[in-house]
């Protein structure tokens, strides 16, 4: 069964703050059609909206450009691309696409998280040890698949010193990995192992000024059914507790 090129997407519309992100993004969930496996279905585009979603994938996701290069006046590509790709057929185009290069990759969660492991737990002295001979030579074929991900720069350089006879052949082997701490970083924040939460312990002199000061604006008076009273100067207070 083709789709109608002249069928339309129903269009539904919320009112939705900027800031709300959490919000847009279960809306965004709800307009965008899947099947029965849970698979995005590809909607019907107009050919200006789907020259728009052809640019925003080939120039790095800038909106702005992608409207300008599709025909819009910069004038409308300033003011209506966020009107324009929270259309709900270009927000399943996108999401459309965006699935099927997931797919077509193998982009899982279980696979990005063994990568930033493959980093975070490479250790480069092993790594010198294992390529380094005993005649001098380099051997890689010894190393694991962690540990040759975890090689981001390797460079062989091989020169003599020295003048007449006592010249001498120099081996100069640089070897650089990836970010280690940069890889646990980001597998922390992904397992929730970062407690952001700070204890202040101590004196801290703003504070006591603060509450001394509010201290002799206003006195807390408990009365006889346990909640408090906030009160203002000396005379109201007295009054308050007799």
């Amino acid at each position: 069964m083709t789709a109608d090129p002249n069928a339309k997407m129903p269009v539904r519309k919320y009112r939705v703050k900027k800031s709300d992100t959490k919000h847009m993004q279960r809306i965004l969930r709800e307009i965008v059609p899947r099947d029965a496996e849970g698979r995005v279905i590809r909607p019907v585009l107009n050919p200006q909206h789907l020259a728009v979603v052809d640019n925003y994938f080939e120039n790095g996701f800038d909106r702005y450009q992608a409207m300008t290069d599709a025909g819009y006046a910069h004038k409308t590509a300033r003011a209506r691309n966020q009107t324009i790709f929270e259309r709900p057929e270009v927000v399943a185009e996108v999401a459309w696409r965006r699935e099927q290069m997931a797919r077509r990759w193998e982009v899982t969660q279980e696979n990005l998280l063994g990568e930033l492991a493959k980093l975070a737990f490479s250790n480069l002295p092993d790594i010198m040890e294992k390529i380094r001979q005993s005649d001098g030579g380099l051997d890689l074929s010894g190393l694991e698949e962690q540990e040759r991900a975890a090689i981001a720069e390797f460079i062989v350089e091989d020169f003599v010193t020295g003048r007449g006879e006592w010249t001498e052949n120099v081996r100069k082997v640089k070897i650089k990995t990836h970010d280690k701490l940069g890889a646990i970083d980001k597998l922390m924040r992904h397992l929730g192992l970062y407690n952001d939460k700070l204890n202040i312990q101590g004196e801290i002199n703003i504070l006591d000024k603060l509450n001394a000061g509010r201290a002799r604006m206003k006195k807390i008076v408990e009365l006889p059914d346990g909640s408090t009273l906030f009160v203002e100067g000396k005379d109201e207070d007295e009054d308050a507790q007799e």
